[in-house]
């Protein structure tokens, strides 16, 4: 295989290519393609590319970039791991979701057909944790007993593709309720749980006892919507659980540190840009941290 000019204008290729799906041009439907499906195929692509440069096929090829990620675990200690960081990508759309209310999330739990589902909906809605985080519990190790806590716990390569974003670790409370539910989810699944290390898994058909992962899921709620009319995703649970510690009087970095975002725009962003309360809150924040980079010196 000739390198051609890909080294010198590997970036005009992949912009061309993300043109070339952004117009439909992948599809018979010629229609418009959303930027994360064109991340999804630019995605694929790098790692073609990925496997190409460790076969010394193409060297020297710059699509792929490693970064050493610094995070903590609950002891304080230290820790790095290498991602994989892909450059080129588009912006992604802002989702536009509705707010999801208590009694939706009662309506689908009652929808669920089985404890798993259930648990897994209860436990998104408690604790803030993305989809990908929820997934990736080990019922083995990332659960406190005594304590009633779950731990999103950064692993690099699991089954079921799940793992906690930005390398990060961090540490949720169960009700109490929704904490029984959970012991004895395990203590009835006890047979399947013992192949694995994970706590949701797939319960029926040939994958049986395989981790559950996001597009198992996805179909859970599209299930869920024709049964009991809710259109409802992930992140509105992690919405839920936003909008329900504030107004609880949760500090915004309280919240913010719950959600794992890096910054709290982002944790004020997921609260809703125009909602007045979140404006008051954002002074209260302000009023509390004043000056915090000395900036009355320059005035």
């Amino acid at each position: 295989m000739k390198v051609l000019c890909l080294k010198l204008g590997q970036s005009k290729h992949f912009v061309d290519f993300l043109h070339w799906v952004k117009t439909g041009n992948h599809t018979d439907r010629k229609s418009h393609t959303s930027n994360k499906t064109c991340n999804m195929y630019l995605g694929a692509v790098f790692r073609y590319y990925q496997f190409l440069m460790m076969e010394d096929i193409l060297p020297g090829l710059k699509v792929i970039r490693n970064r050493q990620v610094t995070f903590f675990d609950n002891m304080g200690i230290g820790h790095q791991n290498t991602v994989n960081s892909f450059r080129g990508f588009l912006k992604e759309e802002e989702r536009e979701l509705e707010e999801i209310t208590t009694q939706e999330i009662q309506e689908l739990i009652n929808g669920c057909c089985n404890d798993r589902d259930k648990l897994l909906i209860a436990i998104m809605a408690e604790s803030g944790f993305r989809l990908g985080e929820v997934l990736g519990i080990y019922y083995t190790e990332d659960i406190d007993y005594e304590k009633k806590t779950i731990k999103v716990t950064y692993r690099e390569n699991n089954e079921n593709m799940a793992r906690a974003k930005n390398a990060e670790s961090r540490i949720a409370l169960l009700s109490d309720t929704t904490f029984d539910f959970l012991v004895k989810y395990i203590a009835d699944n006890r047979k399947n749980l013992l192949k694995t290390e994970f706590l949701f898994t797939k319960i029926t058909g040939k994958n049986k006892g395989e981790p559950l992962d996001a597009d198992s899921v996805y179909g859970l709620l599209r299930r869920l919507q024709k049964k009991t009319t809710i259109n409802s995703h992930p992140h509105q649970l992690r919405h839920y659980f936003a909008e329900e510690r504030r107004k609880e009087g949760w500090d915004l970095n309280d919240i913010r540190f719950a959600l794992g975002h890096k910054k709290i725009e982002t944790t004020i962003k997921y609260l809703g840009e125009n909602n007045e309360r979140l404006i008051e809150a954002t002074d209260e924040y302000y009023a509390g941290n004043e000056d915090l980079y000395q900036v009355s010196n320059f005035i």
